[in-house]
């Protein structure tokens, strides 16, 4: 009885090991191949700023001239940052006036309308039109009434370092 049952588990194994499937199925293999392409382009370029060397903003101080007159007197100009701009001029009586008013800088072309700060009913206006360089630190220009009455003039301004 051995015999047989080992022969038997012989041709057990035999046919089982002997057996194949075949089994004729196309299978489709598609390769995807992901590029992840991460391209960040840096441009760096020097950039220089270059800052005035006497900025408009700040304090200017220097003389006026009225027209027809000889001796020039004290002037100056507080031109703030918001936009406004303080005159105060000494004249040759000592006495002292102060205009304020809007301020703008077009290129080298300064501008302001600057209004008497006094309690006077009347207002008096001026028309200030300057050239500024910004390298000599100079405000060069003239004013004129637009409203009130006045002498027309010159002046020469000096910019205050900080």
């Amino acid at each position: 009885m051995k015999v047989i049952l080992a022969s038997l588990t012989i041709l057990a194994l035999f046919v089982i090991i002997s057996c194949s499937k075949t089994n004729n199925v196309t299978t489709t293999i598609r390769d995807t191949t992901t590029l992840i392409f991460r391209d960040t382009t840096i441009v760096r370029d020097t950039v220089y700023q270059k800052t005035a060397l006497n900025p408009i903003v700040g304090l200017w101080i220097g003389k006026y001239l009225n027209s027809g007159d000889v001796d020039s007197f004290y002037y100056s100009f507080d031109i703030q940052p918001n936009g406004n701009c303080i005159a105060t001029a000494i004249g040759s009586t000592n006495n002292s006036d102060a205009t304020s008013g809007p301020w703008h800088l077009t290129g080298t072309a300064f501008t302001a309308t600057l209004t008497l700060m006094s309690l006077s009913p009347t207002a008096t206006v001026q028309a200030v039109n300057a050239t500024y360089d910004s390298t000599a630190g100079k405000l060069t220009g003239q004013w004129s009434y637009t409203q009130g009455t006045g002498v027309p003039g010159t002046f020469t301004l000096t910019r205050v370092p900080k």
